[in-house]
């Protein structure tokens, strides 16, 4: 999602949306100060792997502003622009019984689900105090997770999830948002929830 900041003026304004870089361009028109760029960056893994621009011109009956050319950007961590996007954690779950911990969260491969074509596998680390759990992901698994065993009983625990992603027929890969803490109670009573 690309965003701009304009004058509120009295007359209907329209906005002249040119998004431009290594592997093409595309052209829209829009009334809102914001426009999705997923379906352009997402259609093929040289566009996901490429940089890219924005450059935005407002329309007011027929007179044009100048262009603001934003900043460069890429979601390739290897690629060299000002900006290196990052993909956000599908909704992450988490629970605590008797000191074990479930962490589950929809494969992102699976959320995303154009990334199908462009991926085997998610690698992902859940950050918990000064332990470190890295997991693998295949495209094929709905749901990614894991159990482990946490170190003292506490009221609540916490963790945070990373994750990346290498792109098939790409040298670099995507990285994806550090989650906020994400936190459970310990539940009480029978049951438990498993992969």
């Amino acid at each position: 999602m690309t965003t701009w900041k304009h004058d509120e003026l009295q007359l209907p304004t329209s906005f002249r949306v040119k998004i431009a870089g290594s592997e093409g361009q595309y052209e829209t028109t829009t009334q809102d100060p914001q426009y999705d760029l997923s379906h352009f960056i997402l259609e093929s893994v040289d566009r996901l792997m490429g940089f890219h621009y924005v450059n935005v011109t407002a329309v007011q009956e027929g007179h044009e502003s100048n262009s603001v050319i934003s900043q460069t950007f890429t979601f390739d961590i290897l690629k060299t622009a000002d900006i290196t996007c990052k993909l956000d954690f599908p909704p992450v779950n988490m629970t605590v019984k008797d000191l074990e911990a479930t962490v589950k969260f929809s494969n992102p491969i699976q959320f995303y689900k154009v990334l199908k074509r462009y991926s085997d596998d998610f690698d992902f680390t859940i950050l918990q105090g000064d332990m470190e759990f890295n997991e693998r992901c295949r495209a094929d698994q709905m749901t990614c997770g894991r159990d482990f065993l946490l170190p003292e009983k506490q009221e609540q625990h916490c963790v945070r999830l990373r994750g990346e992603m290498t792109i098939s027929g790409a040298v670099g890969s995507v990285l994806f948002r550090e989650t906020e803490l994400i936190c459970a109670h310990e539940q009480t009573g029978p049951g438990k929830s498993q992969l």
